[in-house]
């Protein structure tokens, strides 16, 4: 299965699971809302992704940087802000005739057993041999050069990287050419602290083209959010006061992730309360009792 392929797969399981939500307060919850499903549930379909101007604009930044071969690029930002989701949209929108991509999303690996997993993913043979295991990456992405495709390495939570040595391999990789063009695309994802990793190997860092640092929503943003969300989830009136949200962002710090965990636990607590509206009362009492603050 291509790497696209399984990442519609794990798209459409995860859309189920938004779609059905969980049985046991389904009836209550959105009855009382007025909600044909669930808002928050993480992994929910195209239509409730929220795409913020930074969000929009980064897409826009790494289709240019790959189109173009410009080498690697970096995308780092804090736990639940969006950057998996963000790494997947751009994926998923490269044209296959154009780019064979690969992902690797546990790459908490030494850098043989790292290396063996991206020969696997760009469809080269993997030798326990950390050398021929790279010639035999080399050899797949000069075969996709002929075919006039270019290979896209995808690395998330690439600050889990355990060692250098894996970080070199990928430099090297980066580093191939064929009349003139590189082979290959490394991009990064990871946390902020992927960036102190990656300036403790200068020629990788300098290898890099593009660093983005995707950050939190303010409350503008937030309470945008917020409104789309259940906007999709079929609300047709008010949910929540401009002070809830106040709240809301104040306790998540913007952060999306706990922003959904944070909204999903108030609309429980205000469909048990009988209450019209989320107060800011009410989300500090959620987020009190929740331990989601």
């Amino acid at each position: 299965m291509s790497i696209i392929a399984a990442m519609e797969v794990s798209r459409s399981f995860r859309l189920a699971e938004a779609k059905n939500g969980p049985s046991v307060r389904a009836e209550g919850y959105l009855a009382h809302w007025g909600l044909a499903t669930h808002p928050f549930e993480h992994g929910a379909d195209d239509a409730f992704i929220y795409e913020h101007a930074q969000f929009q604009r980064y897409q826009e930044d790494i289709r240019d940087v790959l189109s173009r071969r410009r080498g690697g690029l970096v995308l780092t930002g804090p736990i639940g802000c969006g950057k998996t989701l963000l790494a997947e949209r751009v994926l998923l929108t490269l044209d296959p005739a154009r780019f064979e991509v690969a992902l690797i999303t546990f790459p908490k690996l030494p850098a043989p057993a790292l290396l063996r997993m991206v020969a696997a993913e760009l469809g080269a043979e993997a030798f326990d041999d950390l050398v021929r295991t790279v010639q035999a990456i080399r050899d797949r992405l000069h075969l996709l050069a002929e075919e006039g495709r270019h290979a896209v390495l995808c690395i998330d939570e690439a600050q889990t990287i355990p060692d250098d040595e894996a970080f070199e391999a990928l430099r090297l990789l980066m580093g191939l050419q064929m009349g003139g063009r590189f082979l290959l695309s490394l991009f990064l994802v990871g946390q902020p602290e992927l960036e102190a990793r990656l300036a403790r190997i200068a020629p990788l860092a300098q290898r890099v083209g593009l660093r983005l640092a995707l950050k939190p929503l303010d409350f503008a943003d937030t309470t945008r959010y917020i409104l789309h969300r259940l906007k999709q989830a079929g609300a047709s009136r008010p949910v929540l006061t401009r002070q809830a949200a106040e709240a809301v962002h104040r306790l998540t710090e913007g952060i999306p992730r706990r922003i959904n965990n944070l909204m999903d636990r108030c609309l429980v607590e205000g469909a048990r309360q009988g209450v019209e509206l989320i107060t800011q009362p009410l989300v500090r009492e959620a987020a009190a009792h929740y331990g989601i603050a």
